[in-house]
């Protein structure tokens, strides 16, 4: 289980690098850039467009090279911020989560995930685009990175849940994989509407718990 004792957003080493003068400066302006970056990585890494990125960010094209080299050194940056984000927030609020139901677990998760896409709209969209085209991002490693994040908190879900509730016969290991999928895909979803979205994770969810759950859980 991940040891999380307090809130953490340093980025996730992924290999990548930047120059001090982009760390030097303002935590406003440090944000415009990465947000400005992961907006339109959204769309996938090969789609994306750094005229774009530089438009939104407010800076010329040559400050950004100057402050991460390249676009796979950029997309290395962001994934690395983002995982940073998720480890040190919704890692740390879902630790705190003390249900042995995995499904009330997850309702909770989802809750928690929700406040933080509010709060941090952007690294969630860049998850999404992740999700959907971490494969057109060859040779970075970043997807590698986010699958190892997602079963680390798959497991840390997981080790707390009272297995007894589930039926006879059934692979946990294979239901938790389901079940993580309906979550994510839900999570992921294009939807402004958090009740909309959470009435459709306890629909689906509670497909899933009469099929996995003995009839007494």
């Amino acid at each position: 289980m991940i040891e999380r004792t307090v809130e953490k957003f340093e980025p996730i080493d992924m290999g990548q690098e930047v120059h001090p003068s982009f760390l030097a400066l303002d935590s406003h302006k440090r944000d415009k850039i990465l947000n400005a970056s992961m907006r339109e990585f959204r769309y996938g890494y090969r789609k994306a467009s750094t005229d774009t990125i530089v438009k939104d960010a407010g800076i010329s094209k040559g400050l950004l090279f100057r402050y991460f080299g390249s676009k796979a050194n950029l997309y290395r940056y962001c994934a690395g911020y983002a995982i940073g984000i998720v480890e040190g927030h919704f890692g740390f609020e879902v630790a705190k989560l003390d249900n042995h139901d995995i499904f009330e677990s997850l309702l909770e998760a989802a809750q928690i995930s929700f406040g933080i896409v509010k709060r941090y709209p952007d690294v969630f969209g860049f998850f999404g685009g992740l999700y959907m085209h971490g494969e057109d991002a060859p040779g970075l490693d970043v997807s590698e990175q986010y699958l190892e994040n997602q079963k680390n908190l798959r497991r840390e879900l997981f080790a707390r849940c009272d297995k007894s509730l589930f039926r006879q016969g059934v692979d946990i290991d294979v239901a938790a994989g389901i079940i993580m999928a309906v979550f994510e895909n839900i999570c992921f979803e294009d939807c402004d509407e958090d009740e909309v979205r959470i009435n459709r994770m306890k629909a689906q969810l509670g497909l899933l718990r009469e099929c996995f759950y003995t009839e007494q859980a």
